[in-house]
């Protein structure tokens, strides 16, 4: 995650993850030091993840859809609104 932090990046997508349970995603995701959201499966195939930075805390997250078979992450942002 050094390299994600270093970049800043707003909001990365992950594929190919292999995350095996929650507790794995909870590690990462202390690691990362944003807010993240991990698909998990039973094989160390398939896993995706959607990472935000913690400069996007302001975001509200309305729905979180993981895929069963872990291969699909999708969020519903509300992005706050600038005048």
């Amino acid at each position: 995650f050094s390299f994600l932090r270093h970049h800043k990046a707003q909001i990365t997508a992950l594929q190919e993850t292999s995350c095996l349970s929650t507790r794995e995603s909870t590690w990462w995701t202390k690691q990362y030091g944003g807010r993240a959201f991990w698909t998990t499966t039973n094989n160390r195939a398939r896993g995706a993840a959607i990472l935000l930075h913690r400069d996007l805390d302001s975001y509200k997250v309305s729905d979180v859809v993981l895929d069963n078979n872990g291969r699909f992450v999708m969020l519903f942002l509300h992005l706050p609104t600038f005048l």
